[in-house]
């Protein structure tokens, strides 16, 4: 979503709604990604994924070599990757999980997901233990023996046989119906090495990654520990009365070292669904919370104005803040976490998202909103608002 501004003195305001599925870059090029856990493959298409303004994650086509991303999902054999790298802040993995199965439908034209995707999207929910964080790098994978995998960071999360989870998910990105069109012409499309840029440099840091290895374990299996053979000790002289001839023993071939098997990864806990969700079908999940987004961005964006000096300086940006409501929606505050470059939009897009705030203007009564942005007894909900001028 982003405001818009004629540079006049008439001081006119535009509102433009972002799209559920829109993009604001893609990027073609063949590079290496340094943080896929595939062999083999490198990155072909990439585009940022925004969400009513919101900008969820940047995604990326990772393919073998020969392989083309002008063919359908079903001729892209594997190894292939679709990796989806986390820009917002928090995310719940059941809202990430709803939008991609979302994509996949309406991309396929289908009133409902297949039991197999939906079976694949719920492991990937229940083991992703708590919240997605900026930098986390989701993946689904299409191995080079036609199974699907999923992981994060690294990590192992689900995995189903065949390949036709796998090419639903993709047809989300490419498939040429509903709201996915741009995001294909985008993934298909010429180079955006900034895009490019952002993908490459979107990973988690060495923080996270030690919190999800005291879940899962190492990334990686350890090499199986081989415990050597005791060495021999020297004989000791004991006397003894009667002394015997022995025959020299003939000597024997030594067995081979015990080798102790490697520990699997544990699996972490499937977590609880909060019983007021835990019957709210994954895009059903996704759609609620996209409203809740549309309702909020209508009322920020009727309410904010571009300052003057700001139009007269051809000032833009963009303001990411953090609100923070009670959970009976009662305003508690707005923090500012990434800032444009200009204190008045900083200081307007504070004033605005604070006004609607204390006016009441935003409904928290929908589970969806209260399990997304849950923290505590308050919510801390998410909005951009994006100043740029016409």
């Amino acid at each position: 979503m982003v405001l818009h501004m004629s540079n006049d003195n008439k001081f006119l305001k535009k509102m433009v709604l972002g799209k559920l599925f829109a993009l604001v870059a893609a990027a073609f090029m063949s590079v290496s990604s340094s943080a896929t856990s595939v062999d083999n493959v490198s990155l072909r298409g990439a585009a940022v994924h925004t969400d009513t303004g919101r900008e969820v994650y940047v995604g990326g086509l990772l393919l073998a070599s020969g392989v083309s991303q002008s063919q359908t999902p079903s001729a892209m054999g594997g190894p292939r990757v679709q990796e989806f790298r986390i820009l917002a802040r928090r995310s719940s993995p059941r809202s990430l999980m709803g939008a991609i199965v979302l994509q996949g439908q309406v991309a396929a034209s289908l009133s409902e997901p297949s039991s197999d995707v939906v079976a694949f999207a719920s492991q990937v929910i229940a083991n992703i233990p708590g919240s997605l964080y900026r930098g986390d790098i989701v993946e689904v994978i299409l191995t080079r023996n036609g199974n699907t995998i999923a992981r994060l960071n690294g990590f192992d999360i689900a995995e189903t046989d065949g390949r036709s989870v796998a090419d639903f998910f993709l047809g989300g990105w490419v498939g040429d119906e509903g709201p996915t069109k741009d995001f294909s012409s985008a993934i298909r499309g010429a180079l955006d090495a900034s895009v490019a840029a952002r993908f490459n440099e979107t990973s988690p840091n060495q923080t996270r990654q030690d919190e999800l290895a005291a879940v899962f374990g190492p990334s990686e299996e350890p090499e199986p520990t081989v415990i050597e053979a005791p060495a021999e000790k020297p004989p000791v002289s004991r006397p003894e009365p009667v002394r015997e001839t022995v025959a020299a023993a003939t000597p024997q071939p030594k067995a081979p070292a015990p080798k102790v098997p490697a520990k699997p990864r544990p699996r972490p806990a499937v977590k609880p669904a909060d019983d007021a969700v835990a019957s709210i079908g994954i895009t059903e999940y996704s759609e609620r919370l996209a409203k809740f987004h549309e309702g909020l961005m209508i009322a920020v964006y009727t309410t904010v104005q571009y300052p003057r000096v700001s139009m007269r300086r051809s000032q833009e940006g963009r303001v990411e803040m953090d609100l923070t409501l009670g959970r009976d929606g009662s305003y508690r505050g707005v923090k500012a976490v990434s800032q444009s470059a200009y204190k008045a939009l900083n200081k307007e897009a504070v004033r605005a998202v604070t006004s609607v705030a204390k006016k009441g203007m935003i409904a928290v009564d929908d589970p969806v909103v209260i399990a997304e942005y849950g923290d505590g007894d308050n919510l801390i909900i998410p909005v951009p608002i994006i100043f740029q001028l016409q």
